[in-house]
């Protein structure tokens, strides 16, 4: 499952598969619930949200280099609460996808007896 997140860097596209999650977890530490915790209760250190945002980038479909690129760049000129945002809603979308996120399911055609009758009136009788 992928995510379209806008964040400081554009809009891009957002997946953490469990080689990435295991690349996180290497990275800082943390298993991603504690990431996530951590930045919802803005606890986080700066590897956490930066390396959730660069990774997630990279399993979007984004090569590497890129990614890095792009990370550094919104690093060195926006704030750095930029990345717990980003990050809290990679991680949070990703791990937790609500339903917004899936593709509608069709709906079953309504279906009425075929029996020549017709639905009951609403009206109040006079």
């Amino acid at each position: 499952m992928t995510a379209t997140i806008r964040w400081a860097g554009g809009e891009h596209e957002f997946k953490l598969t469990i080689g990435d999650l295991r690349a996180l977890q290497e990275k800082t530490g943390r298993g991603p619930e504690e990431i996530l915790s951590r930045l919802a209760a803005r606890t986080w250190h700066v590897d956490e949200a930066i390396e959730t945002v660069r990774l997630g980038l990279i399993g979007g479909g984004m090569p590497r280099e890129d990614a890095k690129r792009i990370v550094n760049l919104v690093v060195d000129r926006d704030p750095l609460v930029e990345f717990r945002l980003t990050a809290f809603e990679v991680l949070s979308r990703l791990l937790y996808p609500q339903e917004a996120d899936e593709p509608e399911k069709p709906k079953a055609p309504e279906t009425r007896p075929d029996d020549g009758t017709s639905a009951p009136s609403t009206e109040a009788d006079s």
